[in-house]
């Protein structure tokens, strides 16, 4: 696949009207400045290869601070940790060096399945090593080798990480959905409801979630539960449609 010029500044141009019509601005961005510095970085841009091109635009957007803006292939091979395997990273220092720290791992995800808890220091995805700013990159429908340091651990092992499949659209990028929201009793009286994602277009299964999720703290509230997870039985979690 090639990309002209002329076809990577038609992308450009829509990427900078989507973010300017579309994006919530949760992180206090000067959209002019960002628009600004890709407009200076557009002619590097236009002549790098496929993956440096789209490596770049990535990283514009990264600045938009918002964990699930992204730029999506057609074929998704390279997307973010966040999108495939369910978990974001965050740079922090290893043995007197920036490495990638595990930061959240979403419930049900492909990480957490794996074994990957929060804190763990990410060294290399299918032998190839990763340290920031250089995002790796996760396939869609595919099975990564992740070299690791456990957070209770000092030495690296290997963890294989299976993603499923997800087939995309013009309405829908290829991406697994991370579970939208989760919830626990943090204490005897106290339920912590964490929204993870806002999944769907309009809204109304997440409405579902949520209410769910109530109906369930709201329930162990009730019942005297202290610290625990889903306090809820298998009938109640099929009239959810889980």
């Amino acid at each position: 696949m090639s990309l002209s010029p002329e076809l990577r500044s038609q992308i450009l141009d829509q990427i900078k009207k989507c973010v300017l019509k579309h994006h919530i601005n949760v992180g206090g961005i000067d959209y002019g400045g960002w628009a600004r510095r890709i407009a200076d970085h557009a002619p590097e841009l236009l002549t790098l290869d496929i993956d440096g091109f789209e490596d770049g635009v990535r990283k514009h957007l990264l600045e938009l601070k918002s964990s699930h803006t992204g730029f999506y292939h057609e074929k998704p091979a390279r997307l973010m940790p966040q999108h495939t395997v369910n978990a974001t990273l965050h740079g922090a220092t290893w043995r007197g060096e920036q490495r990638w720290m595990f930061l959240d791992v979403f419930e049900d995800g492909s990480a957490q399945k794996s074994g990957i808890v929060p804190g763990d220091i990410l060294l290399a995805v299918d032998g190839k090593d990763y340290t920031p700013p250089d995002i790796p990159a996760f396939g869609i429908g595919v099975t990564h080798r992740l070299t690791v340091v456990p957070v209770s651990e000092s030495e690296p092992r290997e963890i294989v990480v299976a993603i499923p499949h997800r087939k995309g659209s013009i309405a829908t990028p290829p991406i697994v959905e991370p579970k939208s929201i989760s919830h626990s009793m943090a204490g005897p009286g106290i339920g912590l409801l964490k929204v993870l994602y806002f999944p769907g277009l309009f809204g109304m299964r997440f409405s579902r979630v949520n209410e769910h999720a109530r109906r369930v703290l709201v329930r162990a509230r009730n019942l005297g539960y202290g610290p625990m997870r889903h306090p809820v039985d298998k009938a109640e979690q099929a009239s959810y449609g889980r």
